[in-house]
């Protein structure tokens, strides 16, 4: 499937068969919307890649990891909250490999980025370059170990 806007998404027989596609935000939908388009709830109003349908990677032979350091599991995009951080994933292109900010995180507010450190905050950890993360080791997902309330 290539990069698709949810509107123009699958027809219904394909949505039917299709339960958590990952989104372009790295997260597997985890909603629908009123017109029964996935969503990811996590990104929705922060990015527009919570609501684009991205390729569908191949999870083959990928294990995820909880937040709470469980041995890891098979990859599976039903697995609450999962998130793809394979290659070519929105985690190892776009966040950088030498600190916790992404590619727009590199940028002044003058240069159009959603980060204004340079002008603002001296004491802000940020390296000086941006280099692409790659893709990690291991997918994310959440166990429920912390309760779901």
């Amino acid at each position: 499937m290539n990069d698709t806007h949810y509107r123009d998404w699958l027809n219904d027989s394909e949505r039917a068969t299709s339960y958590h596609p990952i989104m372009k935000c790295g997260h597997a939908a985890n909603a629908v919307d009123t017109h029964g388009y996935p969503v990811c709830v996590i990104c929705l109003g922060i990015t527009e890649g919570a609501v684009i349908v991205d390729t569908q990677p191949d999870l083959t032979g990928r294990m995820a990891r909880c937040y709470c350091d469980k041995p890891p599991i098979p990859s599976d995009r039903n697995e609450a909250f999962f998130e793809y951080r394979g290659p070519g994933s929105r985690h190892a292109i776009d966040m950088c490999k030498h600190c916790p900010r992404s590619y727009a995180g590199h940028l002044s507010k003058s240069e159009g980025g959603a980060h204004f450190h340079k002008e603002h905050n001296a004491s802000c950890v940020h390296c000086d370059h941006f280099e692409p993360r790659g893709p990690h080791e291991f997918d994310l997902y959440y166990c429920g170990h912390a309760g779901w309330d």
